[in-house]
């Protein structure tokens, strides 16, 4: 009974899918599926997308199906494309929901959405009657099976020194049994509308991971009249289609090499791709994925009821009139700049290699926008297939060199690379691909960037054996010049920084080598005093390596150095430094001699002064002294008028201090003054 139930049921579901898929019922059967689609052109992308337009001749209503994996469902349906002439209304696009095939897989007792274990199903079900059948383990022999009933009452997870296990909490007649996961043999609802959600919720676990196989079916309804071609186009993900180069160097010409292009690409689907227009893309364009399949719900707030509750006490600032809105200027803060040089620490600071902004002739890297290669004839390719297409069979200028880096020469000694300058003169854009490079015979492989036409690019594919190089570095600092202004002197030094590279040729024949060296931060090039080429962080030199020799070469940078010293509160130590030093110009040094000859004469006026004050101190100390000892022994006590005695001279002295002190204060006030009047106004070179 339940076997013919089911057929009933499925057959049923088959018939209401028919019509749903193809738009038929009993009262119009008008819509006629119209079967594959052709494919007449494709265009895939290096992002890995790729844009599909089907074409057919349809004529009256007609309702075809497009079939598409799980995975790009969303892509689908962000991009499809309907184009039908013959149609005012305009076509109507229908699929199955992601909830038809089990979207939640979650019935009213049983939800399978996130793949939940035994422990987790049971425990959700708290206060159902469970049959539990226990199995005893000994010896590796399951016997002794005990069958348990009783409501769940919990599910906990005990820790143990093996990491834990689940444990089940039944309340059965005989009281609450507990009893570890491990010996559940199997087990059984006593509710059998549970058991039934169950059956349902795998059944739509199953469905789910079907479509998720299979995919599932766009279907679009043309409501148009009359013979006509329609069309319809997407974007869904595919893979990326791959380039690579062959370059041939064993030609008549010593100056240029043969390339050929090839693109691979893969069919990764189920149809065939039969004589289409293809076109291989080469770009970066934003592609994201959004989930438009799945159905999606917006989460709600739950509120209070309206008739419960309090109001929150609120304060609320002034107001102001439009008028009296705040229009003031900007933050000085966000127009602000800074115009400080940058500071160094160390000398490894200032050697390390300058990242630049922009791209050099030598370095102009990144793609376009969008450019493609269209085949002149259309392409044949069988599902789940992958064919090799050649692009382009052109000649390209190429020179042969070694190139040097620099860089890595400081570490040990290395062999140059083999390499090749070439010109693209194809007259294509090539995109970027490995190269596999041929010079009577395989020579290695190489990555080419992107190059657009005419643009000259280095290319490496191995290392000169015959040729060695390494490299030593030295850095020293020298005084360029000193000026006082206002107050301050003014130090230029320059940081000499110098790179010796010495390479040997023992081949037996003179070789064209080009000497990377890494741009310093901040650096200016003296020597050599021109480069053969820039780049982002690189200078080039180009330079003719003899045969069975060794050659050497040098290069210098300079990075000016500034600093900053005020001389109104350097040391004397500091002025005295300066005025001495035979490398500063002659007036400098006469104006520095003069400022430390007046910082001598403030400095000892202001000595003077200090010693002044604390002879001062000194008897103000005694004369508090003196008070108290007459306090201690009376006004008419031998002693006591001993002390004010003593007092009315100590008075006398420190009227005279005073005087003195005041005059040496001015005194040291003026020479400071002098002092710093005549440094604020020295402008010497």
């Amino acid at each position: 009974m339940k076997t013919t139930l089911k057929i009933q049921v499925l057959t049923l579901f088959f018939s209401l899918a028919g019509s749903l898929l193809y738009g038929q019922s009993a009262a119009d059967n008008a819509a006629k599926p119209a079967g594959n689609i052709p494919l007449k052109k494709l265009s895939l992308y290096s992002s890995g997308m790729a844009f599909f337009e089907h074409g057919i001749t349809v004529e009256g209503r007609t309702v075809l199906v497009l079939p598409f994996q799980y995975g790009a469902l969303n892509d689908a349906l962000k991009s499809l494309m309907v184009k039908d002439p013959g149609s005012a209304e305009g076509p109507l696009l229908g699929y199955a929901s992601a909830n038809a095939s089990g979207g939640g897989i979650k019935v009213q007792a049983a939800d399978l959405s996130a793949s939940p274990g035994l422990p987790e199903i049971i425990g959700r079900l708290k206060g159902e009657e469970l049959s539990v059948e226990l199995s005893r383990i000994r010896e590796n022999t399951v016997s002794g099976a005990e069958k348990i009933t009783g409501r769940v009452l919990a599910v906990e997870r005990r820790e143990n020194l093996s990491g834990g296990e689940y444990w089940l909490s039944l309340l059965g007649p005989e009281g609450m049994r507990q009893i570890p996961f491990r010996q559940i043999h199997s087990f059984s609802f006593g509710n059998p509308l549970i058991q039934q959600d169950f059956n349902k919720a795998l059944d739509l676990a199953m469905a789910e991971s079907k479509t998720r196989r299979e995919g599932r079916e766009i279907t679009v309804e043309l409501q148009g009249s009359g013979k006509r071609e329609v069309s319809i186009s997407y974007v869904i993900p595919a893979p990326v289609w791959k380039i690579s180069y062959r370059l041939n160097l064993a030609g008549d010409s010593a100056h240029a090499g043969s390339l050929q292009a090839w693109a691979i690409i893969d069919n990764d689907s189920d149809a065939d791709w039969d004589q289409v227009e293809l076109s291989l893309r080469a770009g970066r364009p934003v592609s994201f994925v959004q989930n438009l399949y799945p159905p999606f719900y917006l989460e709600r707030p739950v509120l209070p009821l309206s008739i419960a509750g309090y109001a929150e006490a609120e304060s609320y600032d002034q107001g102001m009139a439009a008028s009296d809105s705040l229009t003031g200027p900007v933050n000085s803060m966000m127009k602000r700049g800074s115009g400080a040089s940058p500071a160094y620490e160390s000398a490894e600071d200032m050697t390390a290699p300058l990242p630049r902004a922009g791209r050099s002739p030598a370095n102009q890297g990144g793609e376009p926008e969008v450019f493609d290669f269209t085949f002149a004839k259309p392409v044949s390719i069988k599902a789940r297939s992958s064919a090799m297409l050649l692009l382009a069979d052109s000649v390209l200028e190429c020179r042969k060199i070694l190139i040097f880096s620099g860089q890595k020469a400081l570490s040990s000694s290395i062999n140059p690379r083999l390499g090749l300058e070439i010109k693209n003169s194809s007259g294509l854009r090539l995109p970027a691909g490995p190269v596999s490079i041929n010079d009577s015979g395989y020579a290695g492989d190489a990555l080419l960037d992107y190059l657009s036409p005419d643009e000259k690019r280095f290319i490496s594919y191995g290392e000169d054996l015959s040729v060695m190089g390494n490299g030593t570095a030295s850095s020293s600092r020298i005084l360029s010049g000193v000026t006082l202004s206002q107050g301050l002197i003014h130090i230029t030094r320059k940081q000499i920084l110098e790179r010796s590279y010495k390479i040997k040729n023992s081949g037996n024949e003179k070789k064209t080598i080009v000497i990377e060296h890494p741009i310093s931060r901040g650096a200016v090039l003296t020597e050599p005093p021109s480069f053969d080429e820039e780049t982002s962080g690189l200078y080039r030199f180009e330079r003719t390596l003899p045969a069975d020799s060794q050659f050497a070469f040098t290069v210098k940078e300079e990075i000016p150095l500034y600093e900053r010293i005020g001389l109104v509160s350097s040391s004397q130590d500091t002025l005295l430094s300066w005025a001495s030093n035979l490398e500063v110009s002659s007036r400098v040094r006469s104006g520095l001699q003069e400022a430390f000859r007046l910082r001598e004469a403030a400095d000892s006026a202001q000595t003077k002064a200090g010693e002044i004050s604390n002879r001062r101190n000194a008897l103000l100390a005694e004369e508090e002294r003196f008070r108290k000892n007459i306090e201690t022994f009376g006004r008419d006590s031998a002693e006591g008028r001993r002390y004010i005695e003593r007092l009315l001279s100590l008075n006398s002295e420190l009227d005279s201090l005073s005087a003195e002190r005041t005059a040496a204060e001015t005194e040291a006030k003026e020479a400071r003054e002098t002092y710093e009047n005549y440094l604020n106004s020295l402008e010497l070179e």
